[in-house]
Order: C-alpha cells, then structure tokens, then sequence
C-alpha cells in the first residue's frame, strides 16, 4: 500500500512497509495525520505515559439512618475505595440535628470500623453550615 509520507518538511509517495522501516532506522514514530497521510515524529512527542487522573466521589446520607442503609453505603465506599477512588462522606442534618454531635461521631466511628484496611487514609471530620464531612484516601 502506497502511503503520503512527510519527511524533514518535504512529502513522498512510498510503501507502508518502507516507512517503517525508515520509522525504525531513524527512532521514530509514523503518526497519522489524515488518511494515508503520515509524518515522521519523535516518540516522545506522540506517547506520553497515561497517568490516571484522581477521581473524587461523594456519599451523602442523612443523620438517622437505618443500619441496613448504611450497610449498602459502606459497600459502595470499599468499591470506590477498591477502584482506588478519593471518597467524601457527607452527613446531612436538619434543624436541631445539628446538636446532636455524639450520635453523628457515633456514625462516624460507625463507618470507620466497618473500613479498617492499612491503605486507606481518614481526614478529620469537618462541619460546613448543616453538613458534616470527612474525606477517605487511598494510601499508595
């Protein structure tokens, strides 16, 4: 197959196979600028080692929930925590709920317990207005 090569600002007409073999001669790549059209490029311009972005994800849940629910929430967390996700687990409040900061703790140590592993990492447990939040890391 005969293949538009760009080479040194100047364009040929040659074989695929030809040019990669020039490819090889020289340490570069072919990169495929449009159909048939190829350009001779260094390697270190075209492939740039994919580094996973970090992923946050958020679990809210509401002040007074049930152990079941809260079963079903902490499986979601050892998923995202298994797929090495940055999790935030929100606790929502309403009105005097707020006040109630032994029970929220008590979720809190709750939910930890049931996530003890040597690779997670937990933040302190902030309050912002009627929310109180903590972030779990995954420990590289």
């Amino acid at each position: 197959m005969n293949i538009n090569i760009i080479m040194n600002g100047k364009m040929s007409v040659i074989k695929y196979s030809e040019a990669l073999k020039i490819a090889k001669n020289k340490k570069m790549d072919l990169f495929l600028i449009k159909d048939r059209i190829y350009k001779l490029v260094k390697s270190k311009f075209i492939y740039k080692k994919k580094t996973k972005k970090n992923i946050n994800k958020e679990i809210k849940f509401n002040f007074n929930i049930s152990n079941n629910d809260l079963n079903i929430k902490v499986k979601k967390i050892k998923n995202f925590i298994k797929k090495k996700y940055n999790t935030k687990i929100s606790i929502l409040t309403k009105g005097r709920e707020i006040f109630k900061t032994e029970l929220i703790l008590k979720i809190v140590k709750n939910i930890k317990g049931k996530l003890i592993n040597k690779n997670i990492i937990f933040t302190n447990l902030k309050k912002n207005a009627n929310v109180f939040s903590f972030n779990i890391t995954y420990k590289k």
